[in-house]
């Protein structure tokens, strides 16, 4: 039990000192923030738009047919436009 507990308060200490400096600043983000992003999170959500859509248009012409049009638009609104607007909309090190 000791060592969860250890855990716990390591993982709520370092969670804290990261995001204290992102809380703090209004200004320009960070050339690391900027490298992460670019290396990181960009080409994940990439990748999650690509596979997002392809699934979307597989699943779509059975969608149509059986579920509600306005579930078909929260479903087109989660897997295209949220991921496209993380990807191209987001300024870089904006996280």
């Amino acid at each position: 039990m000791r060592p969860f507990v250890r855990l716990t308060v390591t993982l709520i200490a370092i969670s804290t000192l990261l995001s204290a400096p992102a809380l703090a600043s209004d200004s320009e983000p960070s050339v690391d923030l900027k490298v992460l992003d670019a290396l990181l999170f960009r080409p994940i959500a990439t990748v999650k738009l690509l596979f997002g859509s392809a699934a979307f248009m597989v699943v779509m012409p059975v969608a149509y047919l059986f579920a509600d049009p306005v579930t078909i638009d929260e479903a087109r609104e989660l897997i295209f436009r949220d991921p496209a607007a993380d990807l191209f909309e987001r300024p870089l090190g904006d996280l």
